[in-house]
């Protein structure tokens, strides 16, 4: 099969600020790795293990020199686990997180010299009943922390369970709240203001339990005090995804690699104004405009866009 790699960057013209998620279609389909943040020295992810999951990070060091990395998570009992890994410039290192590791397990990457990015991936059963959820694959880029607000579009209640996960990498406690967009609907139960996330711990929230039957959601953390990394996870009858959290911006960019279907983009608009979108799809031939897009989209607005 023929592999197309579409880029679709999405350009904020009137203020506010936007995050965009591409939403994979009902059968899960091959997609490429995306990383972030090659130059910061930490990096953390969310979902690096769920109770009757096997777990993989995957590590590449795009840097001219060599970096020495440690792997960060807790242990089921007794002390977290370390895992040391030397990565030459050029080249990439796995590790399958061992059946020590406690069952809801985050992890922080950290790394000196090179530029390394970091991917995590989550192999799940199937779940047969009471409510039937496909096993699978899921993957995700592993992140660092930063900015107060870090948003997960693309999530969805409706026929589906979505966990948000909150990871705090510091090393202090951390002060969050977060706020639902459940379509076009703007809220933030009691219940999920100001939450304390422990330093080095994660934290897990079914977002069924405020949003029921959301066909479109989207979860705004604001950190309070500290910082955290978010994460969701996605699943469904049809599969499982994983939904990496992202600071709002004026210019972002969503790579999609699959073959044989078609996707689409959820744009979510975050702040108090109207937001202006232009599309552009990049493809190995060419960049052309992308139409199907309203000229603007009030504030706390979501929209898929196929």
């Amino acid at each position: 099969m023929k592999l197309r790699l579409a880029v679709v960057l999405m350009l904020l013209m009137i203020g506010g600020a936007i995050a965009v998620d591409r939403v994979s279609p009902a059968k899960p389909v091959p997609r490429s790795t995306v990383s972030l943040a090659p130059e910061a020295g930490i990096l953390t992810c969310p979902y690096l293990t769920e109770p009757n999951a096997r777990s993989y990070l995957q590590v590449a060091n795009i840097g001219t020199t060599p970096s020495s990395i440690r792997v960060n998570f807790g242990a089921a009992k007794g002390a977290p686990i370390v895992v040391p890994l030397s990565v030459l410039a050029g080249e990439t290192g796995s590790i399958r997180i061992p059946s020590t590791a406690a069952s809801r397990a985050g992890a922080v990457v950290e790394f000196s010299g090179g530029n390394v990015v970091a991917t995590h991936m989550l192999f799940l059963q199937k779940v047969s009943g009471p409510v039937v959820r496909a096993g699978g694959a899921a993957a995700s880029p592993c992140a660092r922390a930063g900015g107060e607000d870090v948003v997960v579009t693309g999530a969805s209640t409706l026929g589906s369970d979505a966990e948000l996960a909150l990871y705090n990498p510091g090393a202090a406690d951390a002060d969050v709240s977060v706020s639902l967009i459940a379509d076009g609907r703007v809220f933030q139960p009691q219940r999920l203001s100001r939450r304390v996330i422990a330093s080095h711990t994660r934290q897990d929230f079914r977002l069924g339990d405020f949003a029921f039957s959301a066909r479109n959601l989207t979860a705004v953390v604001h950190a309070n005090v500290g910082r955290v990394v978010a994460e969701a996870l996605v699943r469904s009858s049809s599969g499982a995804e994983l939904l990496p959290g992202q600071v709002p911006s004026n210019e972002l960019v969503a790579v999609a690699g699959q073959s044989g279907t078609g996707s689409s983009v959820g744009v979510t608009v975050i702040g108090n104004n109207d937001a202006g979108i232009e599309a552009r799809l990049i493809n190995a031939k060419a960049q052309v405009s992308v139409g199907g897009f309203p000229p603007s989209l009030p504030p706390e607005t979501g929209r898929f866009f196929a």
